[in-house]
């Protein structure tokens, strides 16, 4: 008798789990379609807010890639992590900064999003709304406070550069050249 207790317990609790699971993913499925009621009620059923794919995106993230706005700020406005980047490092931030999202780029910045963080590319979100050319999402950046700015190797004594840090500075390409210059031909 007790063995069979032990099993119905164990059978009771893997179907919890299943069905945590598969409120997950089924969050995750509502997010990339864009069903923000959809995902208002899967969250509310107990899906986890911060649930990833194998890419590592979470939903607050693929609804900053597609331009779903309703839907990020819903996520924000029941925690998610605003800081969570993907496999490749892409942040919401990010996302919302390359597809020149001002409103989700604001409230990301107010929710204390990190401007300084970086891509596996060394990519800022900075440099992705200006390599998009989206040069209204820039006064979003200009705006958010300088605290939210931490340089992670500098020491808080450094001297600090006259100019903002954008991204790697890989000019001039001299720098970059492992093999002594050659006069090119003029």
């Amino acid at each position: 008798m007790v063995r069979l207790m032990a099993v119905a317990c164990a059978f009771i609790a893997a179907a919890a789990h299943s069905q945590s699971i598969n409120l997950n993913s089924d969050l995750l499925a509502a997010a990339r379609r864009g069903d923000t009621d959809g995902v208002r009620a899967l969250l509310e059923r107990g899906a986890a807010v911060n649930s990833r794919n194998r890419l590592g995106d979470s939903p607050l993230l693929i609804a900053a890639k597609n331009g779903y706005t309703p839907l990020a700020l819903l996520a924000l406005e029941r925690g998610a992590d605003v800081n969570q980047g993907n496999l490749s490092g892409v942040s919401a931030l990010m996302a919302a900064a390359f597809e020149g999202n001002v409103e989700l780029t604001r409230a990301l910045l107010a929710r204390g999003a990190a401007l300084a963080s970086v891509d596996r590319a060394k990519k800022t979100a900075v440099l992705y709304a200006a390599g998009n050319g989206h040069s209204s999402v820039q006064p979003s950046f200009s705006c958010a406070s300088a605290s939210s700015i931490r340089p992670s190797t500098a020491s808080a004594n450094a001297p600090r550069p006259s100019r903002p840090f954008i991204g790697a500075q890989l000019w001039p390409p001299s720098a970059l050249r492992s093999t002594p210059e050659r006069a090119l031909p003029a």
